[in-house]
């Protein structure tokens, strides 16, 4: 246990030594007005049903090159008061290129194993230790696009399927390095970020929405992403086969449901409107 506790701290200064000297890169990118303009614009739909979830949020480019290069280090800033640094751990490639998973760790875990333990008393040790390191395991996930045009416009994506008779990932009947050649090829990334407190961990939600923060790339132009800070009073789970939603979550569902029904009625008027102005 004092091994590991030093194994532990040594690694932390040691990390800590390396970002005194050098500020690490930053993965999350801000986005002029103008571009901004247009990406809310294309993905309003999209963007009005996530920003349900979410206390707040704003639209980023991501440097996908620095998870691809040889950073040990990079800082995420989600927003301006909430910034990562993380340590990449590994990196694998998968599918001829076509997918990759990033995977580090906190550089800095914003509190400690001894701080968690008090707060889990009821848990055993090592159970407890064990949930401990995986809290801040961060995990990026990137798929490659191309585009025969023009990337802002969804009309330009090739679509992708395996040919099993070659083996080949081909975008229709043309390979994956020949498409890569001739059209606009980039890589689109989504991860969730826990920066918890030891009482704050969210209980309810599943996927990406068990996280505090959540990078999401938008539908319509996938060079970009929108970065949430999840409303845990917004977040429902309605159970399966064995388990059964409470009165608490149906109320959630419900008021979500409401707000559906809400963003469609604004959308019938606000079509009925452009028709009679024609």
């Amino acid at each position: 246990m004092h091994i590991r506790r030093s194994t532990f701290l040594l690694a932390s200064l040691i990390v800590l030594a390396r970002l005194a000297l050098a500020d690490p890169p930053e993965l999350l990118l801000p986005v002029d007005g103008a571009e901004e303009a247009r990406l809310i614009a294309q993905n309003r739909g999209f963007l009005e049903r996530e920003a349900y979830f979410a206390k707040r949020n704003r639209i980023v480019a991501v440097n996908t090159d620095l998870l691809l290069e040889d950073n040990l280090e990079l800082s995420i800033r989600l927003f301006d008061d909430v910034r990562i640094l993380a340590t990449r751990t590994s990196i694998s490639l998968h599918d001829m290129g076509e997918n990759f998973t990033w995977r580090g760790r906190y550089a800095m875990p914003p509190f400690s194993l001894d701080e968690f333990l008090k707060s889990k008393p009821d848990r055993p040790r090592d159970e407890a230790e064990r949930l401990y390191g995986q809290l801040f395991d961060i995990q990026i996930g990137g798929t490659e696009y191309v585009f025969d045009g023009d990337p802002s416009t969804a009309e330009g994506v090739a679509e992708m399927r395996l040919d099993p008779s070659t083996g080949h990932y081909v975008y229709g009947s043309e390979r994956l390095a020949e498409k890569r050649e001739r059209g606009i090829s980039f890589y689109s990334v989504r991860f969730g970020i826990r920066q918890l407190t030891p009482k704050e961990l969210l209980r309810q939600g599943q996927g990406l929405y068990m996280a505090e923060y959540v990078v999401r790339s938008l539908p319509m132009d996938r060079r970009y992403n929108v970065v949430l800070e999840i409303d845990p009073q917004k977040i429902f789970a309605l159970g399966d086969n064995h388990t059964k939603p409470n009165p608490e979550q149906l109320q959630r569902a419900e008021e979500y449901r409401k707000f559906l029904d809400s963003l469609e009625n604004a959308t019938g008027s606000e079509t009925s409107v452009k028709e009679n102005d024609n």
